[in-house]
């Protein structure tokens, strides 16, 4: 049994903004919840669009989020909440489309080539 009573599952999206969904510790014990792919069709004034990958023609479909237990955070918030940063997938795949995945799949080309990526956050943005 957790000493969390609830998970704040967060991923980037397309956006750079953080999305995600409050579960509780029942629900998100085992480092995976659902959440619609759809977001990523969101724009910035939350108008949709029928961005590629996002399948918002296609029935707007779930997505896995995937977390490690391992890494939970406490929360900022006065409570027993967790923070957990998950990962997309769809179909048993990464989904292609997750800012995490593009970006692991730019780090792993690099190092095919021999490099060495550092990553910095870059605040104003």
């Amino acid at each position: 049994m957790s000493h969390y009573d609830r998970v704040r599952v967060l991923f980037c999206d397309h956006l750079g903004l953080a999305r995600g969904k409050y579960v509780p510790w029942r629900v998100a014990g085992h480092g995976e919840v659902k959440n619609c792919i759809t977001l990523f069709a969101l724009d910035y004034d939350r108008s949709m669009s029928p961005a590629p990958g996002a399948m918002m023609m296609e029935g707007n479909p779930d997505m896995e989020m995937r977390f490690s237990l391992d890494e939970l955070r406490a929360s900022w918030e006065d409570d027993r909440t967790a923070i957990a940063v998950a990962d997309g997938w769809f179909r048993g795949e990464p989904l292609a489309i997750a800012p995490r995945t593009v970006l692991r799949n730019a780090i792993d080309d690099w190092a095919e080539l021999g490099y060495r990526c550092k990553v910095g956050i870059e605040l104003e943005a």
